[in-house]
């Protein structure tokens, strides 16, 4: 990815894991960058009809990996 979009949008995203990681909503362990990697995959499922159902099944899976109880 082009280091002038990848910077700011790891920043934005930075902040709201931190501010999570600090008041124990997520492990302390998480990362921007792998939430990054993996929120990549639901941009690369085909449009509604045929990868709706895919894209709740693993927008859930990277929300429960984020939790603060692994």
């Amino acid at each position: 990815m082009n280091q002038k979009i990848y910077v700011p949008m790891l920043g934005a995203v930075c902040q709201p894991i931190e501010a999570c990681k600090d008041s124990r909503e997520i492990r302390p362990s998480a990362n921007p960058e792998d939430f990054l990697v993996l929120v990549g995959l639901l941009w690369r499922i085909p449009p509604p009809s045929s990868g709706e159902a895919r894209v709740k099944r693993l927008h859930a899976l990277d929300l429960r990996g984020l939790g603060a109880n692994h």
